[in-house]
């Protein structure tokens, strides 16, 4: 029992974690347009810089995602987590500052190098992987993201607490108190250590070659998730509140993942929900689109709380016990990639009508649901 609890208690730290992470994330970005485009912006005249400001974290984190997880697999999980959040405790005042004295370009430097090293999410699925077995994982990974949604609904409600300097300072002294908290707690919980070979650490990809169809597959699903994300709203602008839709189809949500999954999951495999809720996800999404209907919506947002978690505990589950960091690393950085690559491409879509990119949303899923369907033969753990 007392072994139980230990292991309850390094969830909720991991859990706690990611909420953190996540709550950072969320409070910080609503400011952006005050810095750049409001009456009177902290950087004067620098308006065409605001498209790179909002993507210097994620860059950041597309391309360290891989060599942090990596190294986390060399050195464990703990050391990684103690450097990961002094590091960024370091650098949220370092942002603040830069704002205090209108530095542009170490304001641009801090955001881009607090995303390289602040991996918190990859080391905590990393870390639960390393204490779950393979049927439990889907399960807690479902908690993970709960608890970035549940950052993401309270964290802008913060936003209007401070200015624009004390936003950062706060979550410097966030992040350095979730420091000092959690490292005296928080137990190794990677078993057996890989080591460092430096000539692998940055070209390792032909590692994970026999994965690379279920990759693929996880892009799919990322690339058509985000898309979603990203154009949704702006395709429903006149058909609906859009801050009641968002608020419902986070519950919906958030509901499947603290609630639902775990019931799907002692019925179905993996692979299995995958396909399933990608269906779904796909038919709702072009249901949604030719009939403007929104409870179409909520059958989306409730399938992304299938998919999101369970591509993950799907690849995790591929690697092995000493690839955890790594791998889901890359697919991390897949996420990231996916994001930023439909973005990019679905702007470019709805300058010709918005509901292109939805369309697309729709059909990569449908195409991750065929691929999936193809691959009856899981592939062998790494």
């Amino acid at each position: 029992m007392a072994r139980m609890e230990r292991k309850q208690f390094q969830i909720f730290l991991y859990l706690l974690t990611v909420f953190i992470g996540f709550f950072s994330l969320s409070v910080a970005l609503p400011i952006y347009p005050s810095l750049f485009l409001s009456n009177a912006p902290i950087f004067v005249g620098k308006t065409l810089f605001y498209g790179l400001a909002i993507s210097m974290y994620p860059l950041g984190q597309l391309i360290s995602a891989p060599f942090f997880g990596r190294l986390s697999d060399a050195f464990g999980r703990k050391k990684l987590f103690f450097v990961s959040l002094f590091l960024t405790s370091l650098l949220f005042f370092q942002t603040a500052l830069s704002i205090q004295k209108h530095l542009l370009y170490a304001f641009l430097i801090s955001r881009f190098l607090t995303g390289c090293f602040h991996h918190t999410f990859t080391l905590s699925q990393a870390a639960m992987s390393d204490i779950s077995t393979n049927d439990v994982k889907p399960k807690r990974f479902g908690f993970l993201y709960f608890v970035v949604s549940l950052g993401f609904i309270i964290g802008p409600i913060f936003t209007k607490i401070f200015n624009t300097t004390q936003i950062f300072t706060f979550l410097g002294i966030l992040n350095a108190c979730l420091l000092v908290f959690l490292i005296p707690f928080l137990k190794e919980s990677l078993k057996e250590k890989r080591g460092f070979k430096a000539k692998e650490q940055f070209f390792n990809m032909r590692a994970f070659k026999p994965l690379a169809p279920y990759f693929f597959i996880n892009f799919c699903i990322y690339l058509g998730i985000f898309t979603y994300f990203k154009f949704y709203t702006a395709f429903f602008i006149n058909h609906v509140d859009l801050s009641y839709l968002i608020s419902v189809a986070a519950v919906f949500t958030a509901f499947v993942q603290l609630f639902l999954l775990k019931i799907l999951l002692k019925r179905f495999s993996e692979r299995q929900l995958m396909m399933i809720f990608g269906l779904i996800f796909s038919l709702s999404l072009m249901l949604a689109v030719t009939t403007q209907m929104v409870f179409f919506i909520y059958l989306v947002a409730s399938s992304i709380g299938v998919l999101l978690p369970i591509s993950n505990s799907f690849i995790s589950n591929l690697l092995g016990n000493d690839r955890q960091g790594e791998g889901l690393g890359w697919n991390r950085s897949m996420q990231l990639f996916a994001e930023t690559f439909g973005g990019i491409t679905g702007g470019y879509l709805a300058f010709f009508s918005m509901s292109i990119p939805l369309f697309c949303a729709s059909f990569l899923m449908f195409l991750s649901t065929l691929l999936l369907y193809n691959k009856k033969t899981v592939a062998k753990q790494l």
